[in-house]
């Protein structure tokens, strides 16, 4: 976080916006990250799969700003503190689940880990054969901390049911 506040400092002084001196930051980062991966026995896939959200969100910073770069850069930090992987279609991280819930025997407290799921702006369709493929992904990569019954969180604005009446079925 600090070198986004000097990369912000430089930005400001080189004339680029902010978002393009955001990610221009996280790109230069990426080689080190890929070394690091490596150190710590994940597969290449999945560190390419993770990088592309550099993409994903540079399309979206362009869609919805109109500018090239990133306007949610913090966000990157999770993948760089190897805090959350893309793993297929979709991205996990543990995190508490923050609640008390108890049904048909599972029982969760507010500090019990969980897989929290995004689903990232990639420009592909979120299909039930490939969310089903990352969730495999996720157990069977997270399974040394959480066990082979992971439990999978995600609270989505796709997730809205009112959606299956304001957007067309496809």
């Amino acid at each position: 976080e600090s070198a986004m506040e000097k990369m912000r400092e430089i930005s400001k002084a080189s004339g680029i916006h902010e978002y393009t001196g955001d990610l221009i930051l996280f790109l230069a980062y990426t080689r080190g990250l890929k070394g690091y991966y490596k150190k710590q026995g994940i597969a290449d896939e999945i560190y390419r799969n993770t990088v592309l959200d550099l993409r994903y969100k540079l399309d979206e910073c362009i869609l919805v700003k109109g500018v090239y770069g990133s306007f949610v850069a913090k966000w990157f930090v999770g993948f760089f503190k190897l805090e959350r992987f893309a793993l297929g279609r979709l991205q996990f991280e543990i995190t508490d689940f923050g609640a008390e819930y108890e049904r048909d025997g599972l029982l969760l407290k507010p500090d019990s880990k969980v897989l929290n799921v995004h689903i990232p702006r990639s420009g592909t369709r979120l299909d039930r054969e490939s969310v089903l493929s990352s969730y495999r992904l996720a157990r069977d990569f997270y399974a040394p901390a959480l066990g082979d019954r992971p439990v999978f969180v995600c609270s989505s604005w796709l997730l809205f049911p009112r959606h299956k009446e304001l957007l067309k079925p496809g």
